[in-house]
């Protein structure tokens, strides 16, 4: 293009190459819903070789840079790792830029709450408790009874592969059982209780070298000390 004024003067326009630059790309997997309590990981991934960095919030202009380990959230590489989730919905923004055009990406992560769950339990003659430990004896017998507040709940007991909320357990041994309890939304609580079994005593009887008769019977009996101290007649 040549320019020409009034006076017949001729100027060519200065030349200026513009190099367009491409918005970079962005992509974003993991899981929208997730338990309370586990630990997930968000990947913003690009195909450019551009930081990528993640904000809490609904976008980078409004929310806060995660640069670093911030409590229970961090941000490495374009991954977020969020560990011991708790209740609610939360936001974040991941974004990419080249210097001159930028990419960004909302996420947002809905944290369900695992299921309750107390588990009670009873040795016979004595009423429900709920208590980390129980004392039985040897070859006696301890009830468990897991309870919830939420519906359609799944049991999962250590000791058998009963299903039901309710079992009964014959321990030889110290044990501790453990009710695993999954929701709808395969969200897992679980509670224990250790069994403690106490050996039956041995009974020794030592008979004395004598026998007493008595007018009153018509047998003879044994008087008889047992190791106890406790004396017994027969």
């Amino acid at each position: 293009v040549t320019g020409i004024d009034s006076k017949g003067c001729e100027a060519q326009p200065e030349v200026i190459v513009v190099d367009p630059k491409l918005a970079p790309d962005l992509s974003i997997t993991g899981v929208t819903n997730a338990c309370e309590g586990s630990d997930v990981d968000i990947i913003a991934a690009s195909s450019s070789n551009y930081a990528i960095k993640w904000y809490k919030g609904t976008n980078s202009a409004t929310g806060e840079l995660i640069s670093a380990t911030t409590g229970n959230i961090s941000s490495k590489d374009g991954v977020l790792s969020l560990k011991d989730l708790k209740n609610g919905t939360f936001n974040y923004a991941a974004v990419i830029s080249n210097g001159a055009c930028g990419t960004e990406k909302p996420f947002s992560l809905t944290v369900t709450p695992k299921p309750s769950v107390k588990l009670f339990s009873s040795k016979e003659g004595s009423s429900w408790a709920d208590v980390n430990t129980i004392e039985i004896c040897e070859n006696d017998s301890v009830m468990v009874d897991a309870r919830s507040t939420n519906a359609d709940i799944k049991y999962i007991w250590n000791t058998s592969s009963k299903s039901a909320a309710k079992d009964t357990i014959h321990p030889s041994n110290d044990l501790t059982c453990i009710i695993t309890v999954e929701d709808a939304n395969h969200c897992t609580n679980n509670d224990t209780v250790n069994i403690i079994v106490n050996r039956n005593p041995i009974l020794t009887i030592n008979f004395k070298d004598f026998i007493f008769y008595s007018p009153l019977r018509s047998a003879p009996f044994y008087h008889v000390i047992l190791s106890s101290h406790r004396t017994f007649v027969f």
